[in-house]
């Protein structure tokens, strides 16, 4: 979440709306959009491969694991500051 804002604002000092999800269709709405069209829908079959659909961390070995780290580190390193335990 936090690389995407970062990269979404290319890291200019910009100021960034953060609000709850549930006022996601207001937000839309304000902006002009309509908030009951779905461009993804995560809940129709075969939108994501079965293969990473029930992917555990098992499945993935220690280059692997550590390059997902690497990856979401600021995401990482979030979740820790806001006291959640992350496998990285």
């Amino acid at each position: 979440m936090i690389l995407e804002l970062s990269f979404s604002t290319m890291q200019k000092d910009v100021p960034v709306a953060i609000f709850p999800f549930e006022e996601l269709p207001n937000v839309l709405l304000e902006i002009g959009f309509n908030p009951t069209i779905k461009k993804k829908d995560g809940s129709k079959n075969g939108y994501r491969s079965n293969v990473m659909y029930n992917a555990t961390l098992d499945d993935f070995d220690e280059d692997v694991f550590m390059d997902l780290c690497e990856l979401y580190l600021m995401d990482v390193l979030f979740m820790r500051d806001l006291g959640y335990e992350t496998s990285c």
